[in-house]
């Protein structure tokens, strides 16, 4: 079963098990957080641009994110998130389309490379 929370949300402590974001942060209403059994995280995320990439890295390291992938036009330097660790995919499509075919294998053969 899936479950969907904000990151607001998410800084009750004891969610799932997981430990607690802390104090909520600039960025409370720009994450979601998909969780689907105890394998499958996804954090669906606003458009973070190189003035905010330092607030998205901050939580990325309190959620142990390992892969940012992104479905829209590069608004931030990838260089920096690999810096940090964090590979960064580029899958774009139209904003409102369905995936293609393409984006879509492409991402399901990362979501089974890191399970």
């Amino acid at each position: 079963m899936s479950k969907m929370v904000s990151i607001s949300a998410y800084h009750t402590p004891g969610v799932n098990g997981r430990k607690a974001l802390g104090k909520a942060t600039p960025l409370a209403n720009s994450f979601s957080l998909i969780e689907y059994n105890e394998y499958f995280r996804f954090l669906i995320m606003d458009c973070p641009t190189n003035s905010t990439i330092p607030l998205y890295l901050k939580e990325f390291a309190r959620l142990n994110v390992t892969d940012v992938v992104r479905v829209c036009e590069p608004t931030y330097d990838k260089e920096r998130l690999d810096a940090h660790n964090v590979s960064v995919h580029d899958l774009p499509f139209k904003d409102g389309d369905v995936p293609p075919q393409a984006v879509i294998k492409s991402w399901l053969e990362l979501v089974n490379e890191r399970i």
